[in-house]
């Protein structure tokens, strides 16, 4: 059985600056894992390479057993939010979300949305369009989007970011829900973030 996100001597190397790496671990479902370190020790850089959004100098990283360049239908079995612009921000939460589910083919794509909206506290703002959410709300829909399609593997970079002190609390009880019964959360803690609260390899 192939672990659900492994990687093996994987290694940056840059032209001027230091290397990130050799990187080697296993995940498997039902885990949190947690990239720490300082600030530029490459906790980001893991994650690209991971997903292939950063090409490694050497070594490898499969997600279930492949690249995740190979992966069909990736959406379906990694949800991802690295942070940054979320999209055409005069878009509503609900219309970006349902933008989202149409381009990964989901079924039930109003359920769905209503759902992770709900999950992730956004009901309270239907009709509120993206330019004008506040850091914590696009944080939310961040993490909303990667939650969308209901994906075996969530791949985050650091989701407290902006978030007030009723945020984390919120985000760690959601994310903890969701990871116990069979999924993997992935994702880079910021140092205020108490990893002994997880049931995580840090």
């Amino acid at each position: 059985m192939n672990a659900a996100v492994e990687a093996r001597g994987l290694v940056k190397r840059y032209a001027s600056g230091p290397t990130v790496g050799p990187i080697d671990f296993e995940a498997w479902p039902g885990q949190v894992l947690a990239v720490a370190g300082s600030n530029g020790a490459g906790k980001s850089t893991t994650l690209r390479m991971v997903l292939g959004l950063s090409a490694s100098s050497q070594g490898r990283a499969l997600i279930m057993g492949c690249p995740y360049r190979l992966l069909e239908q990736p959406g379906l079995h990694v949800g991802v939010f690295l942070g940054g612009r979320l999209g055409d921000e005069s878009m509503t939460g609900g219309e970006y979300l349902t933008f989202m589910a149409g381009m990964m083919g989901l079924p039930d794509v109003r359920r769905r949305v209503r759902h992770v909206m709900r999950d992730c506290g956004l009901d309270r703002w239907p009709k509120a369009r993206i330019k004008g959410y506040s850091t914590g709300m696009r944080q939310r829909l961040g993490v909303a989007g990667a939650m969308l399609a209901d994906a075996p593997i969530i791949v985050l970079d650091e989701p407290f970011n902006g978030l007030d002190i009723a945020g984390r609390l919120w985000l760690h009880d959601l994310l903890q829900r969701w990871a116990l019964p069979a999924g993997l959360l992935f994702w880079p803690p910021m140092r205020s973030t108490n990893c002994n609260a997880w049931p995580l390899t840090c």
